[in-house]
């Protein structure tokens, strides 16, 4: 993703040293940032008893990829996040660089991630869990059976 904003966007060293307050920090610290790693995640939804049928950290390929990792091929899901929910950097990558929104989702991870699939009555209980320790935890979407397509509202 970072080759295709510094692409879409211009990006010199300059430029990357600009503080952004809508980003609260200069352009190339976030882009630079480290992956998160959330294996500690899964562990305390596993500890709680929690049956993770599916997960995927959203990285290469952005989230259209990862959602069909996430469903093996086999189902298909609806996916809905209000736009104005999308991080800043996204949103700013999105408008200054002039991505259209369906190349966002095949290149970044639009603020998410890691998708994990629970049964839908331990849904409550997961994000509890998760925000217990510190997640930002959502519900984004669910899996439809019989239908293989993945229906992003993003």
């Amino acid at each position: 993703g970072y080759v295709l904003a510094r692409k879409q966007l211009f990006l010199t060293k300059g430029t990357m040293e600009v503080y952004y307050d809508m980003l609260g920090s200069t352009l190339g610290e976030q882009l630079l940032r480290p992956t998160k790693m959330y294996q500690a995640c899964i562990g305390h939804l596993l500890e709680a008893g929690i049956e993770v049928k599916s997960c995927v950290q959203v990285a290469h390929g952005g989230l259209d990829r990862a959602l069909r990792l996430l469903l093996h091929e086999q189902y298909g899901a609806v996916v809905k996040r209000r736009t104005d929910s999308i991080p800043p950097l996204y949103q700013m990558l999105h408008r200054d660089g002039n991505i259209d929104i369906q190349q966002m989702r095949q290149t970044f991870n639009m603020g998410i991630g890691m998708a994990v699939i629970v049964p839908e009555n331990e849904v409550e209980q997961a994000l509890k869990i998760l925000k217990d320790q510190g997640e930002e935890a959502y519900l984004i979407g669910e899996v439809v059976e019989g239908n293989k397509e993945i229906n992003l509202n993003i």
